[in-house]
């Protein structure tokens, strides 16, 4: 098999792709032996243990990301179709539809968790 331009493109992403994702999980890993470290450190010199995890904070966060991300792919992709007029743009318009659902799931996660929901009466 001959290696041409239209086969080194394709080859180079997909090993750029495999690279950042091989790259993410080692940062990943890290992180997580570098917070544990942390912990055996504070737990032996007798220290108390900030809860771990995600908090509604972070729920907020996250839900905001993806809906906005949600409504930034239909949005995009609706606005192919009104140039193009292509019914196949309007179609895909719909996958912005999952992160919204992703992220309206992190909103009543932090709504159901206790987050500031409620609005102070002046």
């Amino acid at each position: 098999m001959r290696f041409d331009g239209t086969v080194l493109v394709p080859m180079t992403a997909l090993v750029a792709a495999f690279a950042i994702c091989i790259a993410a999980l080692w940062f990943r890993h890290q992180a997580r032996r570098l917070r544990h470290q942390e912990r055996l450190a504070a737990i032996e010199a007798g220290q108390t243990l900030p809860p771990e995890g995600a908090g509604p904070a972070a729920w907020l966060l996250r839900g905001m990301m993806w809906l906005a991300g949600g409504v930034g792919i239909s949005v995009m992709l609706g606005a192919m179709f009104l140039v193009h007029h292509d019914a196949a743009a309007l179609g895909s318009a719909a996958v912005g539809v999952i992160p919204m659902g992703i992220g309206a799931a992190y909103l009543i996660t932090y709504r159901l968790a206790g987050g500031r929901g409620q609005q102070s009466r002046v």
